[in-house]
């Protein structure tokens, strides 16, 4: 099963609703996943397979070893949502 962590500075504003959008497309693409949302800090106590972030936490987030990063700029697109984790997952 995939392991999604989505991350925002605080781990309850954006990162949730990544959450969201992440959940509805992975379904919609029929992978089975987790998808967790969390803060910057948060990340660390986590193994994800991908992190979904906004560009500048990704910055902060920094490289994580074996982890696929996707960074997105509009959080309720799920074209555009689908199309970046497509980039990751296939």
């Amino acid at each position: 099963m995939l392991k999604v962590n989505t991350v925002c500075l605080n781990g309850v504003g954006t990162s949730v609703i990544l959450k969201l959008t992440v959940e509805a497309v992975l379904k919609e693409m029929g992978i089975d996943a987790v998808v967790e949302s969390t803060d910057v800090k948060g990340i660390a106590n986590y193994s994800p397979d991908v992190i979904v972030t906004s560009p500048e936490y990704a910055e902060k987030i920094g490289p994580k070893e074996s982890v696929k990063v996707v960074t997105v700029t509009n959080f309720v697109d799920k074209e555009n949502m689908r199309a970046a984790l497509q980039k990751v997952l296939i």
